[in-house]
């Protein structure tokens, strides 16, 4: 802390210098201010335009993110239908395969018909039902082998 002596030393000489000097140096003061100024809002322009872009990026990682769980939900969601396409193609076979084997027997039956003695021979020996022996005997025996 200076001293008394000082600090009157220091006020005369502030006194004694040129009032040209003091203005050059209040000049002085206020540029460094104006420039210290300046430089303080160019820091919070940048700070705020950082600040900006992260909440960007942070908006963009979030849609990213999003959009990750969404395909990775179209992709499980797929293999399920995938899945279930090939099953009820496998489906779909096997009825195909059932339905000429059912036609098989039919006209096995169809064949058969005249040759049996009763509907029940006809029924196990064509592989069908006893309702359809009778209704092939009847259509293609005729009337009078009933």
């Amino acid at each position: 802390m200076p001293s008394q002596e000082q600090v009157n030393q220091f006020l005369n000489d502030l006194v004694a210098t040129p009032p040209e000097a003091l203005f050059l140096f209040l000049l002085g003061v206020v540029a460094c201010g104006v420039a210290l100024l300046a430089l303080a809002r160019r820091r919070i322009a940048h700070k705020t335009e950082r600040k900006r872009e992260r909440e960007k990026f942070k908006t963009v990682c979030r849609l990213v993110e999003t959009q990750r769980k969404e395909v990775n939900y179209l992709q499980t969601r797929l293999h399920s239908l995938e899945s279930y396409v090939d099953r009820l193609n496998a489906h779909q076979q096997r009825v195909l395969d059932s339905a000429t084997q059912r036609r098989q027997r039919v006209d096995e039956a169809i064949g058969i018909a005249g040759r049996c003695a009763d509907d029940i021979e006809l029924s196990s020996r064509a592989g069908i039902s006893p309702s359809e022996a009778k209704l092939i005997a009847s259509l293609y025996r005729g009337p009078a082998s009933s």
